[in-house]
């Protein structure tokens, strides 16, 4: 169980750095090689702080685990911890994978968009709602993969109720997350809609 935990750490860990980074780099293009190295490695850092506060709580609720009485609950809490988990990590990996497909349309459309004979205004203004939207749903999901719902400081006799409000709370926040990447697919089809509309 302890090496499956560790495992499934350090994805965690890859991927929200990986993900906060990616996402972090692309704003900060007019900074020299000096600065965006810095920045990097200040990111890192607080990246990692992250990932150690989060074992410390999973050791600490691990602890808290072993004190059941029943034993079955225990494991089933600890199940239900790393399924929460998973889900969290895969749901916010498919999203990045579609912001990435969406930044790729978005640069197609634009450069179309611009070689259009609508006014520049109009695209102008429709291409910056979109990279605007685009920009806060990367940010939504960067703090979405940082996000962890488990089951904290519960006892033997709360554990179901502590679940279910665990599982709640995830669901409405990747829905959450989930409206913020279709707000994107939404400013991308106006670009289209403004650019058809004017011909």
């Amino acid at each position: 169980m302890n090496k499956l935990l560790s495992a499934a750490l350090a994805i965690l860990f890859f991927t929200v750095t990986t993900s906060v980074v990616l996402a972090q780099t692309t704003t900060t293009t007019s900074k020299t090689p000096l600065e965006r190295a810095e920045a990097l490695k200040t990111r890192l850092e607080t990246a990692k702080q992250k990932v150690e506060d989060k074992m410390e709580r999973i050791a600490s609720r691990e602890a808290n685990f072993n004190k059941f009485k029943d034993q079955k609950k225990a494991q089933a809490a600890e199940r239900i911890n790393a399924e929460l988990a998973n889900i969290n990590q895969r749901k916010t990996t498919e999203l990045s994978h579609q912001l990435d497909k969406l930044t790729e349309i978005l640069g197609r459309v634009s450069e179309r968009a611009k070689d259009s004979t609508v006014s520049s205004t109009l695209v102008n203004e429709a291409i910056s709602k979109a990279q605007t939207a685009l920009d806060s749903a990367k940010a939504a999901v960067a703090t979405q993969q940082a996000k962890s719902y488990s089951i904290v400081d519960s006892t033997e006799t709360t554990v179901r109720a502590d679940a279910k409000s665990a599982r709640n709370s995830l669901f409405k926040d990747l829905k959450a997350t989930f409206q913020a990447v279709l707000s994107v697919r939404d400013a991308i089809r106006n670009i289209y809609t403004t650019v058809a509309s004017k011909k």
